[in-house]
């Protein structure tokens, strides 16, 4: 009976097996073929397998496209919780795409942390609609954004009708062929949400009735004594290998000259120069390499430290947003 024994030993975990003690269902979904623009919402049911209490101490997503809602941090032994992962995928490129989020517990008594639990989902994204920019963030101010949806070219005339806006959100619609211009802001006064949100469009293509696009409404901003034009630059090269620069113009308010301290992006792919000296207008150049991002869109800022030529005041702080979106 031996030779039945040895092969069971083999098989048994070792003492220092690490094993994840939260089982959840499914681990992977696959969500076949999906139209850009179409959010892919799945729910999980992670369930405690210790005899521990435990806490979820992280949800790490593999991507910014993905958001999360965990109905329960803490779970008792053969306890169950639902996590519900929403991805955005209007500003997905077209083909395969695989989403990961990696739970990792800890004993709630030890404080330790326990072997991650991850969750796979995949799909095939298709595009019919073209939307730049694929999100916005914005302040909570009276000023208007603007977002274009475009149609597939064998479609004369794209329509759409607003079916999931914010209260306190104002939005305007322009239609012109397979284009359709939405301007959106902040009613002057109103109480708005603030944080990521998606708006809804209904579409009159048949193929993609429904139209889902990401928003961060962020409390209103003080006002500054620097500005700078333009307001935004989103590099949008031809090619995957075109360098692009932006050159902004930044000031102060009372006119007087600045001289600049740093200047730094910490995204890379990014980087800034500037002259040295003091200047009522200063120029500031940044500069975009396509082919040092790993994602075909993102956001960054441009982070600078101001002081007024002349007096002892203190440097000031000054963000400048800028995007990208790669073909």
């Amino acid at each position: 009976m031996t030779h039945f024994i040895l092969p069971l030993l083999l098989l048994a975990p070792t003492d220092g097996a690490s094993i994840a003690p939260l089982m959840v269902t499914p681990t992977h979904s696959d969500c076949g073929k999906i139209l850009a623009g179409t959010p892919i919402v799945k729910t999980f049911q992670i369930r405690n397998t210790s005899p521990a209490v435990l806490e979820i101490a992280s949800v790490r997503p593999s991507c910014g496209c993905q958001r999360w809602t965990l109905s329960a941090q803490k779970l008792e032994p053969n306890a169950t919780a639902t996590l519900t992962v929403t991805v955005g995928t209007l500003a997905q490129t077209v083909g395969g795409h695989r989403w990961t989020i990696a739970l990792t517990p800890k004993s709630v008594e030890s404080q330790q942390d326990l072997p991650e639990t991850r969750i796979e989902l995949t799909g095939l994204i298709e595009r019919r609609l073209t939307v730049v920019p694929t999100s916005l963030s914005i302040p909570i101010s009276d000023r208007w954004h603007t977002i274009r949806v475009e149609g597939v070219a064998d479609r004369e005339k794209l329509r759409l009708r607003p079916t999931k806006i914010p209260d306190g959100l104002e939005v305007q619609l322009a239609s012109g062929g397979n284009q359709c211009m939405v301007s959106l802001r902040v009613k002057p006064g109103a109480k708005v949400p603030t944080g990521w949100m998606d708006l809804g469009f209904a579409t009159d293509d048949p193929q993609q009735p429904n139209l889902s696009f990401p928003i961060e409404i962020r409390p209103q901003e003080r006002p500054q004594t620097v500005q700078h034009t333009p307001e935004q630059w989103v590099f949008q090269p031809a090619k995957s290998t075109e360098m692009q620069s932006a050159l902004f113009q930044v000031r102060r308010g009372d006119g007087q000259p600045i001289r600049l301290i740093s200047a730094r992006c910490d995204q890379p792919g990014i980087s800034v120069t500037a002259a040295n000296g003091a200047f009522p207008v200063f120029p500031i150049r940044v500069r975009f390499d396509p082919t040092k991002v790993e994602q075909a869109m993102g956001n960054a800022e441009v982070i600078l430290m101001l002081q007024p030529a002349e007096g002892m005041a203190a440097p000031e702080e000054h963000r400048i947003p800028v995007r990208w979106i790669l073909p």
